[in-house]
């Protein structure tokens, strides 16, 4: 496990106690590498795709937690990690709860309130009783950091964040 790693997950986010021995942390490794799931190169190339879709199309250029232009790389790959979260957490829905969720992947004008559209489950399709954003971030990153329109503005708000690394 590489230092930042270690740090990230161990000193900043209090994963574990004050003591740690090599046993807790193949355990703890074990509990990590089991919530992780590989993603299709057909997937990423969905993600990019509709990155690119957005921003040649114009939309959400400026950063909601800053207000100022982001560029186009940093856009692009913002956009391609969120979209790949969604994804990580279809899957995750999936394999291990048993139902399937269905996201939005179409251009809109406004943002979108809630990631996840619909719970599919034994075939039947139905709204979530919970509004439901995913957030994605760099995978040594340990914090869900949300803007201020995220969490005091009605229509943004959500019921449940799921926090993702991708």
């Amino acid at each position: 496990m590489e230092q930042k790693q270690f740090d990230n997950f161990y000193r900043y986010a209090a994963e574990f106690g004050e003591e740690l021995d090599r046993e807790k942390l193949m355990a703890w490794k074990r509990e990590y590498d089991s919530r992780c799931f590989l993603l299709s190169i057909e997937e990423y190339a969905k993600c990019l795709d509709f990155a690119l879709a957005i921003h040649f199309r114009g939309y959400a250029s400026i950063d909601w937690g800053t207000a100022r232009q982001r560029e186009f790389g940093q856009k692009v790959s913002n956009w391609v990690r969120g979209q790949l979260g969604e994804l990580g957490f279809a899957h995750f829905c999936h394999e291990r709860l048993g139902f399937d969720v269905e996201l939005d992947f179409a251009m809109h004008e406004d943002i979108v309130p809630q990631d996840v559209l619909a719970i599919i489950e034994n075939g039947e399709r139905r709204t979530p009783v919970h509004k439901i954003a995913v957030k994605a971030t760099k995978p040594r990153n340990a914090s869900l950091v949300l803007s201020r329109n995220e969490v005091e503005l009605p229509n943004r708000r959500s019921d449940v964040y799921v926090f993702t690394r991708v």
